[in-house]
């Protein structure tokens, strides 16, 4: 299964998803803005919990793997704060 916080290669090895699109990994997150349209859901006995996919580049991907999964978003919310959607 996958959580937030997880990551996976595109590909491999890694490769760029498309000439326009040069990240070669993905980050599972949980959705942070669609978090109220993208509650869990209960299923018989099960909950689904719902997760976005961020795609990341390398560097972004080896920052996180030598941090950690918080200390990564809060430096992409900072990044977000300070440039704007």
């Amino acid at each position: 299964w996958f959580g937030h916080g997880h990551t996976i290669p595109a590909g491999n090895p890694p490769q760029a998803l498309s000439k326009t699109m040069q990240e070669d990994y993905f980050m599972f997150c949980s959705p942070i803005l669609l978090e109220e349209e993208l509650i869990p859901i209960e299923i018989a006995d099960k909950t689904i919990n719902f997760l976005a996919i961020i795609p990341l580049f390398k560097d972004e991907w080896a920052y996180k793997n030598s941090r950690n999964t918080f200390s990564f978003l809060k430096k992409c919310w900072q990044c977000l704060l300070f440039f704007g959607p």
